[in-house]
């Protein structure tokens, strides 16, 4: 997500509780009535933060609306961005208890929940940003025993640093050509979610709590024709770059070993071309996605459309002579180098590929 030159205008902290495990009972949430207010350098860390956790650089995927939902937290969400500040407090408590009602397991933990509002990237759009952060060494909750206030202890261990981790992290983002009148929230809305605790490797961006329950997301659609489409101009643009053919083999080794064999779940076309592309190709990898309408931002891996181009690794030569094998093979097992060979009869001298297999021959047909 474009989070550019974001200006928060109101920030506020309510709390909720994990289940008790014994009881499977848990204490109704904390509503503040007082809105959190940072000093100015903390402010410009918060946002700071948030943009590492849900920002165009971050793993944040963008999600869908579950239309299907009558109870969906959007109808919440609309409300609370136009509220005034003291209908705002009670609108925001609102979110509060409707991830307290989704929190139905005891290994559920409960947590301070940052609500905020403002305006970011041009033209200026509203957004409303939900936070959700464990309470342990790292946060504390402060409540002033007169205005009975939380807010966040400004220390370099806590929320404002960067070696602690925003947890859960949600954004609700109006799109350009937002319309009152359109009822599909799809067409108005850009929703995205970041989740520090799920790894990816199972195939969610984040608990199904958070994800379905609160937040009433579902997985886009369109994620195998998105996985298709990067690989298909990344393979465009490999073939077609000005280098060698050894370069050329690494660079279809690691597309290949990033979408098939990479545990994450999430395609990012900035994180791959970071881990395997040199720093002379990296600008020009991107700036051919961008040409060829890719966008750079992450999305969610299904490579159903492409399974059998990620089965094998396959190099052709012009006197009808293949080399086949399974890109893992491929990767450790075959190198090759373009050598000079023999000069013709006009005294040109081509250019041959020498392949070393590391194994023995195991038949001949």
């Amino acid at each position: 997500m474009q989070f550019l030159s974001p200006i928060i205008d109101r920030i506020i902290i309510h709390q909720i509780y994990k289940k008790d495990k014994d009881k499977q009972t848990k204490k109704l949430p904390f509503q503040n009535t007082d809105f959190t207010n940072f000093e100015a350098s903390a402010l410009d860390n918060f946002r700071s933060r948030y943009d590492e956790a849900i920002g165009g650089n971050s793993k944040a995927v963008e999600m869908l609306i579950d239309t299907n939902d009558p109870n969906h937290l959007i109808n919440i969400v609309k409300k609370s961005i136009t509220d005034t500040d003291s209908d705002f407090i009670n609108s925001s408590f609102e979110i509060t208890k409707k991830l307290d009602r989704a929190q139905k397991k005891a290994s559920e933990s409960g947590g301070i929940i940052v609500i905020f509002t403002g305006k970011c990237n041009y033209p200026r759009r509203d957004f409303l940003g939900i936070i959700k952060a464990e309470i342990h060494s790292g946060y504390e909750k402060i409540e002033d025993p007169l205005t009975k206030e939380i807010s966040l202890k400004f220390l370099q261990e806590v929320l404002l640093t960067p070696g602690t981790k925003l947890y859960k992290s949600a954004a609700f983002l109006k799109k350009p050509n937002y319309n009152e009148k359109e009822m599909d929230p799809n067409k108005n809305w850009e929703v995205w979610v970041s989740d520090q605790q799920v790894s990816g490797a199972n195939g969610k961006v984040s608990s199904d709590y958070f994800l379905k329950d609160f937040l009433g997301f579902v997985y886009p659609d369109t994620a195998a024709r998105k996985t298709m489409q990067f690989y298909n101009q990344g393979m465009n643009f490999i073939k077609s770059a000005n280098i060698d053919n050894e370069k050329r083999n690494d660079y279809l080794n690691a597309l290949t070993t990033y979408l098939k064999v990479d545990q994450s779940n999430i395609v990012s076309p900035v994180d791959f071309s970071e881990k395997y592309l040199e720093n002379k190709d990296k600008k020009e990898f991107l700036d051919f996605l961008d040409k060829n309408e890719i966008k750079r931002s992450n999305f969610l891996k299904d490579i159903s459309e492409i399974k059998t181009k990620l089965k094998y690794r396959k190099l052709s030569f012009k006197n009808s002579i293949s080399v086949i094998g399974e890109p893992e093979e491929f990767k450790n097992n075959v190198t090759f180098t373009t050598i000079e060979g023999d000069p013709d009869k006009n005294g040109n001298i081509p250019k041959w590929t020498k392949i070393i297999i590391k194994d023995e021959l195991k038949s001949q047909e």
